[in-house]
């Protein structure tokens, strides 16, 4: 999970912070912890048999949020920011 994040922010976010910000988020995401703990803090069952179904649910629930965020990110003019 680390590395997966890890390099999605380097490829994106980083260019644009410094490096005080850069080994911040460095650091938090090293407190993660692994792929299992991040699913049982979001309720997964460990005894269920579907992780992609669970997942996948998780997703259906933040894609309100993210279409809002959208919206008003067009709304204020900031659809720009890096």
């Amino acid at each position: 999970l680390f590395v997966c994040l890890f390099v999605s922010c380097r490829s994106t976010l980083a260019k644009y912070h410094n490096w005080l910000i850069q080994k911040s988020v460095g650091v938090a995401l090293n407190t993660l912890g692994s792929r299992e703990f991040v699913l049982e803090k979001f309720g997964f069952d460990k005894t269920a048999d579907d992780e992609i179904e669970f997942l996948n649910d998780i997703e259906t629930a933040l894609k309100p949020v993210c279409f809002h965020l959208n919206g008003m990110f067009s709304q204020f003019d900031i659809m720009d920011l890096p």
